[in-house]
């Protein structure tokens, strides 16, 4: 006769929860709006912020940042992403947008290209800001030269924040290969 002891392993309702999210998230067919509310959910059930999120998954803290951007879009613009008529990466673009300008630039046309929305932040960024703020020049040692400016006042932090999305930013446009003007 055989004896087996087996231990089982009980797992509390948090792992459970965990475990279906990281599941869900392998998943190839899974919509951006899914993953995104995934992310949420696993940061919340962990107590992570995106960081601690992108380590656990393997994956890029853009990635995690750009999906969360989503779940700040109304619910019909999330909508036409998961439909695929607005691409996620242009979504996370239109989520830099407050929302008149947002409702304008979706309605506008059937299908938002990230050049579109990228073109829509871009206008955004250049109209006239009043108020007294500040501006920061950092020049790096290859001689380019970077301004801050903001129309109220700040701190590095601050600085540091817009610094970072701005590199998203960039980074976004060398993954689609659009050109400097």
């Amino acid at each position: 006769m055989i004896d087996c002891n087996f231990q089982e392993s009980t797992l509390t309702p948090t792992q459970i929860l965990e475990e279906q999210l990281i599941e869900n998230l392998l998943r190839v067919d899974l919509k951006p709006i899914e993953e995104a509310e995934s992310f949420q959910k696993l940061m919340s059930v962990n107590d992570w912020n995106g960081k601690q999120l992108a380590t656990a998954l393997n994956i890029s803290p853009t990635r995690v940042s750009r999906a969360l951007a989503l779940l700040k879009l109304p619910h019909e613009t999330r909508v036409r992403i998961d439909n695929g008529e607005i691409s996620s990466r242009a979504g996370y673009e239109l989520s830099k947008l407050p929302e008149p300008e947002l409702q304008a630039v979706t309605q506008a046309t059937q299908n938002v290209t990230i050049e579109q929305a990228s073109q829509a932040v871009s206008r955004r960024r250049k109209e006239p800001k009043s108020g007294r703020g500040i501006r920061q020049t950092f020049i790096a040692e290859s001689g380019w030269r970077i301004v801050a400016t903001s129309n109220k006042k700040g701190t590095y932090h601050d600085i540091e924040q817009a610094l970072t999305e701005a590199l998203e930013e960039v980074r976004l446009r060398i993954d689609n290969r659009i050109k400097l003007t």
